[in-house]
């Protein structure tokens, strides 16, 4: 597997609709690019994307000679193809340092132009330096309940009672029920 070939290809100036597919079997491949076998079920699998358009999309990387095929040219059921990822065939585009220097700042040379329309809508300038704030708050942090003074008393432990023998048992239900139908009785006048 190799992240290295793959972090390449991501930086590269490859078309977005081809890179993914190109960084995933980059990233399957050695560090030199070879032993790519991945199957189109796999790949579409991998991308949420349907078999068809990986079909399309390793066309275009082979027409575009970043893909080699090395064996089995045909492909197809049971027969894998191999692919070879070409690092120098990729497509180079500008570093990003040199790019991150550049992009949403103004040049200095237009910074005299732009100060008066500025002030007008008073904006700060636009810096590579960001403003640091002194975070604070209206009210000290506090907790959301005090803690008690004194601590809690642990509450009783219940104390195991014995089994009723199964008469007593009996004579407590029956005069439990007498007292329901009389509590109940009472209540229905």
């Amino acid at each position: 597997m190799s992240g290295f070939l793959a972090g390449k290809v991501w930086q590269s100036a490859l078309h977005p609709d081809l890179k993914p597919l190109a960084a995933a079997l980059a990233d399957i491949g050695n560090d030199d690019g070879t032993s790519i076998y991945p199957s189109v079920a796999y790949m579409a699998w991998l991308l949420g994307r349907s078999t068809r358009s990986v079909q399309d999309n390793l066309r275009k990387l082979r027409a575009q000679n970043v893909l080699k095929v090395v064996t089995d040219t045909k492909g197809g059921r049971l027969r894998t193809t191999e692919y070879r990822l070409v690092e120098s065939a990729l497509p180079t585009r500008e570093e990003w340092r040199k790019h991150a220097i550049t992009a949403g700042f103004r040049q200095k040379k237009n910074h005299a132009a732009c100060n008066e329309k500025q002030r007008s809508l008073r904006l700060k300038p636009r810096s590579l330096r960001q403003e640091t704030t002194n975070p604070s708050s209206p009210e000290p942090l506090r907790t959301a309940m005090e803690p008690p003074a004194e601590p809690r008393p642990h509450p009783p432990r219940p104390v195991p009672v014995a089994p009723l023998p199964p008469d007593e048992q009996k004579q407590l239900q029956s005069s439990f029920l007498a007292e329901m139908r009389r509590v109940a009785g009472s209540k229905a006048l």
